[in-house]
């Protein structure tokens, strides 16, 4: 089933949606529209705060070191009822905003525009349909952009058009694939489409002329590059004996980092490396869960989430891995992370 082949690729890229008691998502299949149709939009609720002040785990390091962190981070919160919000939080401390209401969506991995002023997220609804959407920053603009099974989106660095997991007709194996579209249902075009691999958590490149994205074509799952124009695929980077679960740019795209796993066992840890995949070294080492990391606009740190306090909050730490601090630590998880500009 469609829907339900888009959920488990989220699964296994951030396996912690069982811990917010969502036992019934995905269980009902969704057909594919055809390209091309009209965005439906709806209206937001109001933002709402919520205080929240940032808390310091004990920094490894107090060593002097890049500047302190701005820019706003985004993220999925998560309410006592287990529902969904997309959510703003300043690293240095003060109000987290809410900018959905958990009533009427249910946003899952939030991702900010280049320019700052929205967010795209892709919505699973009760009947375990999955459509992605966008938010403006302040909460407003609730746009609907998908009408067909879709997931993990993420922004064309010129604003204009979404990269995301879709499912493609008529394959002997359902999996998901990488497709592009603009922001006016207009332009679909499927990137990726390599049946039975699994293909997912597509990112565009800073000069939006590559997408990097997660595949086991070759085996363990590893990262690979799709350049646009020649439609050539590679791979970057795959680690004996890890699985790799999610990979994004430094916003210079100098960079990435990503979040292994370890075969058969529950542990993951955030990595970072070169732009081509050389030099890799890893930043974490909690025997749980720390994952789906990204830089903050400057490069010098990267947020991410972990469950080393007792339960899955935002963390950020430098981007060597030193000074390590705690952002979130309220009883509902906090997940999927994304540094705006």
């Amino acid at each position: 089933m469609k829907s339900r082949t888009l959920l488990l690729t989220v699964v296994l890229l951030v396996a912690v949606v069982a811990a917010c008691g969502d036992d019934d998502a995905g269980t009902t299949s969704s057909t594919a529209a055809p390209a091309g149709t009209e965005a439906a939009t709806t209206t937001a609720a109001p933002a709402t705060t919520t205080t929240m002040a940032a808390t310091t785990s004990a920094p490894t390091t107090t060593a002097a070191g890049p500047m302190e962190p701005t820019g706003l981070i985004a993220f999925t919160d998560t309410d006592d009822a287990g529902r969904f919000m997309v959510a703003v939080l300043d690293p240095t401390g003060g109000e987290v905003q809410h900018l959905t209401d958990p009533e009427t969506i249910s946003p899952l991995m939030p991702q900010w525009s280049d320019t700052g002023d929205r967010i795209a997220f892709w919505n699973l609804d009760a009947s375990g349909e999955e459509f992605v959407f966008t938010i403006d920053a302040d909460g407003s603009g609730l746009t609907q952009v998908t009408d067909f099974s879709s997931a993990v989106a993420d922004w064309h660095p010129d604003g204009g058009s979404l990269v995301f997991n879709n499912d493609s007709e008529g394959e002997v194996q359902d999996t998901p694939d990488v497709a592009v579209m603009n922001l006016d249902g207009t332009g679909f075009t499927q990137l990726v489409d390599s049946d039975p691999t699994l293909d997912f958590g597509a990112h565009w490149s800073p000069a939006g002329d590559a997408i990097l994205f997660l595949s086991d074509r070759t085996g363990a799952f590893a990262i690979h590059l799709l350049e646009v124009v020649s439609g050539e695929v590679t791979e970057v980077l795959s680690l004996p004996g890890l699985g790799i679960s999610q990979a994004n740019w430094s916003r210079d795209g100098s960079r990435i980092v990503f979040t292994t796993f370890a075969e058969g066992g529950a542990n993951s840890d955030v990595w970072v490396a070169a732009a081509d995949g050389s030099d890799p070294v890893q930043l974490t080492s909690n025997p749980g869960i720390d994952e789906n990391a990204t830089f903050s606009p400057n490069g010098d740190w990267i947020v991410f989430t972990s469950d080393q306090g007792g339960q899955m909050d935002l963390w950020i730490m430098r981007s060597d891995g030193s000074d390590m601090r705690q952002l979130t630590d309220d009883m509902g998880p906090d997940l999927w992370a994304d540094w705006g500009p």
